[in-house]
């Protein structure tokens, strides 16, 4: 990753989303973007940053991926355990 700045059609392409959805995540601060004039500039760390960060509190990801095995435990334990009181 280099710290190239990016167009908003390069943008739109690396991230495969519309242009109008590029200006909502915008709008809404879920991605930085550096006005220049009447258009916009990305820097590709950020967009990974921010995407990253965003979707870790999303889904509620540690920084550790579980393997098959820990989900297939994980699902087992759900599973045996429904219906039980805490």
């Amino acid at each position: 990753m280099t710290d190239e700045l990016l167009t908003t059609e390069e943008t739109v392409s690396y991230l495969k989303i519309s242009k109008r959805t590029l200006f909502r995540m915008i709008h809404d601060g879920k991605i930085r973007g550096l006005k220049v004039g009447n258009t916009y500039r990305f820097k590709q760390i950020e967009l990974d940053e921010d995407l990253g960060i965003k979707a870790k509190k999303l889904y509620n990801l540690s920084d550790k991926i579980p393997s098959q095995e820990e989900n297939m435990k994980k699902t087992l334990e759900l599973f045996m355990n429904q219906g039980k009181k805490p």
